[in-house]
């Protein structure tokens, strides 16, 4: 349940790391007129909206498919890695996705 909780709370923080770095990437290179620079501008924004969606989904399945928690944890943990280069969820995010995602793998799910 922690690992889950964790993994939940660093997908939200990387989606809105994300969303942030979309909007002051964009917005600033609208503002300062760098139309050559502007081509990618918002690309680390969007990768840390879509890490942060992945490792979201990762939590709930592990929530709702603990058999895989193995999976759902490694998921975690790559996608939080992979948030670095979108804003790594204001840092915070990182930290939470790693140890979630480490507490996943190691957790061992009580039979029902």
């Amino acid at each position: 349940m922690v690992a889950y909780i964790l993994s939940l709370l660093a997908g939200l923080l990387m989606v809105v790391g994300g969303l942030l770095g979309a909007v002051l990437r964009v917005g600033g290179m609208q503002m300062m007129r760098m139309a050559r620079s502007g081509v990618g501008a918002g690309f680390g924004g969007v990768l840390g909206i879509a890490c942060g969606l992945v490792v979201l989904v990762s939590a709930l399945m592990l929530l709702k498919e603990p058999k895989g928690h193995v999976m759902w944890g490694t998921l975690v943990i790559v996608f939080s890695v992979f948030s670095l280069f979108g804003g790594a969820g204001l840092g915070v995010g990182l930290l939470l996705g790693l140890v979630g995602g480490v507490l996943a793998v190691t957790w061992a799910p009580t039979k029902r």
